[in-house]
């Protein structure tokens, strides 16, 4: 089936990602769709904006370390909160009649390496009881080495 509308990206706490393609019509009651209710966004790059759970659901949802690094690596500094659940990242709001963009294929692609970086650094964290401030530093240089170069494979 062919979708027309834009492409935004599903980053899951496990750090897996997921391009959603999404009907230019309804695109709020589908960004709640895939968040589990009601949504808050936040800005850390020009070009993308994070949609993530807002209210009580938020506080049962395990911490979301591929969305958080990406939110660091692209404000230039460790943010000093967590990002929760299920994350969305979308392209910037167009003009009210188009709602929001899908991502540019470079800031997807950023995505995409981020996480993989995640993925790898708790592959290696597996056995570690607990996540400290050198796994973080880690995963972030990680994650900026993987912005910069691109996903592994591609």
């Amino acid at each position: 089936m062919v979708v027309d509308g834009p492409c935004w990206l599903r980053i899951d706490v496990d750090a897996t990602v997921e391009a959603v393609t999404v009907p230019a019509d309804g695109q709020y009651r589908r960004l709640r769709e895939l968040l589990g209710g009601p949504t808050d966004r936040g800005i850390y790059h020009r070009r993308a904006i994070h949609y993530v759970q807002d209210g009580p659901q938020r506080t049962d949802a395990n911490w979301n370390l591929a969305a958080w690094a990406a939110a660091c690596l692209w404000r230039r500094t460790v943010l000093s909160y967590e990002i929760y659940g299920p994350v969305v990242v979308t392209g910037p709001d167009s003009d009210e009649s188009e709602g929001l963009r899908g991502l540019d294929e470079d800031v997807a692609r950023e995505l995409r390496a981020c996480a993989d970086a995640v993925m790898r650094c708790r592959e290696r964290w597996r056995r570690m009881p607990v996540m400290s401030q050198e796994h973080l530093r880690e995963v972030l240089t990680e994650a900026q080495r993987g912005m910069e170069t691109g996903p592994e494979g591609a």
